[in-house]
């Protein structure tokens, strides 16, 4: 996880930029600066259940591009200058930024619409007579609170819609005669 967030880069990479250290020395203070970060990361996992052997393993695993990525960047790097090699730094923090930004973003896009998308659905399905699809509560947030009111309404519409019809039918099969008017007395229904 930490080598996807990149947690500790933000605030350590632009400061070490300022202070212009030629490359070898910045490259040196981030793989420091990581490797402390990622020993206290891994000791949280630890602590908290999450770091088992199967996940160690998975993790030693990742060191084999990290390896072969840190060999072919020295091969890089060596032949740069230090301004040369600042700029390319910069310049792929942006490209960094930029595409984690995309990612949250879309991320972030999806789980707000998502349940938003579920509501309309069965909204939908009940304006169109479909009493039986209640909407999924994905979320305790306000979405999930109006799905859950929703569903409790679409609930109490189906059980009025059920008890009205057995007082129709209650009404259709009584012996008695049964008319009912309006407030103007007009006879607006007499059962048969």
């Amino acid at each position: 996880i930490n080598g996807i967030t990149g947690s500790q880069v933000m605030p350590v990479l632009p400061f070490l930029l300022s202070l212009r250290l030629e490359p070898k020395r910045f490259l040196t203070a981030i793989n420091i600066s990581f490797s402390l970060s990622s020993i206290v990361m891994a000791l949280g996992l630890v602590r908290l259940g999450l770091m088992t052997i199967e996940t160690l393993w998975i993790s030693l695993a990742g060191l084999v591009p990290v390896y072969l990525g840190t060999k072919l960047g020295t091969r890089v790097r060596d032949r740069m200058d230090a301004e040369t090699f600042r700029k390319v730094v910069l310049i792929m923090l942006i490209i960094f930024g930029v595409i984690l930004v995309g990612i949250g973003g879309g991320w972030l896009a999806w789980t707000m619409t998502h349940p938003l998308r579920e509501l309309r659905e069965g909204v939908r399905q009940f304006a169109s007579g479909d009493r039986n699809h209640p909407v999924k509560v994905s979320s305790s947030d306000e979405i999930g609170e109006l799905a859950s009111e929703f569903n409790k309404m679409a609930r109490r519409v189906s059980e009025s819609e059920n008890e009205l019809r057995a007082f129709a039918q209650a009404v259709e099969d009584a012996a008695d005669a049964i008319i009912l008017t309006d407030p103007e007395r007009i006879i607006y229904y007499v059962n048969p």
